[in-house]
């Protein structure tokens, strides 16, 4: 399904590959098509997924907008794999 500039709405799930429950500070640190970055706060969902749910604004540009989820797990602390996602302009 395509994504459309201004979509309010839309569900971003990104699968960390591993039980997550136990995270804290989880985050979505995200590169918006102009290089302005942002950070959405999503929650955890079914153990092992980072999920948020875009708001007025999120989806302001079109273009390539990169997501990278950011958490920390026991000892650990750090980053994922950096997903993207393409919004389209819509027509107006």
């Amino acid at each position: 399904m395509p994504i459309y500039k201004d979509d309010v709405g839309i569900v971003v799930q990104v699968n960390m590959q591993k039980d997550i429950t136990d995270a804290t500070s989880i985050s979505l640190i995200v590169e918006e098509p102009d290089g302005t970055i942002v950070t959405w706060t999503p929650t955890i969902y079914l153990t092992k997924y980072l999920r948020y749910t875009t708001t007025t604004n999120d989806l302001d540009q079109n273009g390539v907008y990169k997501i990278q989820p950011r958490l920390t797990l026991g000892d650990w602390t750090g980053s994922g794999t950096i997903c993207q996602i393409v919004v389209q302009d819509k027509v107006e």
